[in-house]
């Protein structure tokens, strides 16, 4: 996938700031720091750089299809709403501009 980068970066800096608890001296905080830290760095190699890729990957464009059972939700889109298109004008012909008058 050509976006890999945009999801590790933010999963190894998580990782390094969790698991920078572990370095304290409360056993508690770092305990919580390793395992926190373990599951983050999981959580961005194994899920979302190879079940995710290769999930996308096999189902193609049903990524994108919204169940019947979500049609509820509103319809936003980061464009904008869609621009109306003004009706279109048919050009004024030499022989109507005669019968006009002109």
């Amino acid at each position: 996938m050509r976006d890999a980068g945009s999801e590790t970066i933010p999963m190894r800096i998580g990782t390094e700031m969790v698991g920078a608890s572990a370095l304290g001296r409360n056993i508690d905080m770092q305990q919580f720091g390793i395992g926190l830290g373990r599951a983050v760095l999981i959580d961005a190699t194994l899920i979302r750089s190879t079940l995710l890729a290769a999930s996308m990957k096999l189902m193609g464009d049903l990524n994108w299809h919204l169940p019947k059972w979500l049609e509820w939700l509103p319809d936003v889109s980061v464009e904008g709403p869609e621009a109306e298109t003004p009706p279109e004008v048919s050009p004024v012909t030499e022989t109507a501009a005669v019968e006009a008058g002109d």
